[in-house]
């Protein structure tokens, strides 16, 4: 009796193996299975093993979207909300460019996965590339000073890079598309003028150059499925008052959010 119902919960269980697999060639087999978190993930059989494959979200798409990087043009304004340039001596030859990294996000407020306000903890690159390239950018007593370099130059730019603190409101009128707008606060951790000339003569500094120790920015975008278009101005000046040119960085660039891209593996015997 034993024996017999051993063997009718085998075939029962074979008979489900059936209907949630296909089979293929070579022995493997794969399922589509939906989580209750709406996780899809597809399973490849092989024998007494699993391995799984995310790809990627459904109805969970409505989420913070704080896990991932910006990478975008920066530029000078002379106000906080205008882009024209203030001063033709920090002039860039546009290849100036801003990366911005997040991690850790956090959500402090999520109405129906509609309205939800996050924030995160980021590293932020500047890099201002100058078109005059005899001249670099030095600390000077009373001010930043601007120094004859070379007249052979090849490159001239300054760097800095922060500790950045988003505060992010995401709208999502849909499960695919979502708006942006927030501010963060920066911290500067370093700063430094690099230039070099074809003449092999270099000079690479790192110093404050006045530059404000604590910065802000208010940052503006809209997001399609984990690709967006972000747009970020300071509101702060980036040297301190009276101590060099009154400039207020911007950044126009894309987004990529890494919470769209849900991908593991786990291999169960």
């Amino acid at each position: 009796m034993r024996a017999e119902t051993e063997k009718n919960a085998q075939t029962a269980e074979n008979t489900v193996e059936e209907v949630v697999c296909d089979e293929f060639e070579d022995g493997s087999a794969e399922k589509d299975d939906t989580n209750q978190d709406n996780h899809r993930r597809h399973y490849l059989y092989f024998g007494n093993s699993d391995i799984w494959y995310s790809s990627g979200y459904t109805v969970s798409r409505r989420h913070p979207a704080m896990s991932g990087f910006t990478v975008g043009y920066n530029g000078w304004g002379n106000a906080p909300f205008s882009l024209s340039p203030d001063t033709s001596t920090l002039e860039l030859n546009g290849c100036s460019f801003n990366l911005t990294l997040y991690l850790l996000p956090v959500t402090l407020y999520n109405l129906n996965s509609t309205v939800i306000v996050s924030s995160a903890v980021g590293f932020k690159w500047r890099s201002f590339k100058f078109t005059d390239k005899s001249k670099i950018l030095t600390e000077g007593e009373h001010g930043v000073e601007y120094s004859p370099f070379t007249d052979n130059g090849k490159k001239n730019k300054l760097k800095m890079t922060y500790l950045t603190v988003p505060l992010r409101l995401d709208l999502y009128p849909n499960d695919n598309w979502h708006f942006v707008a927030g501010v963060e606060g920066n911290m500067r951790l370093c700063s430094k003028v690099k230039a070099k000339s074809y003449d092999d003569g270099k000079f690479k500094k790192k110093d404050d150059y006045y530059i404000n120790p604590l910065s802000c920015n208010v940052i503006l975008g809209i997001n399609y499925c984990g690709f967006g278009i972000m747009a970020s101005k300071d509101i702060t000046p980036l040297f301190k008052d009276g101590k060099g040119p009154e400039v207020y960085p911007y950044t126009v660039g894309v987004s990529f959010d890494f919470s769209y891209i849900g991908a593991g593996f786990n291999i169960r015997n």
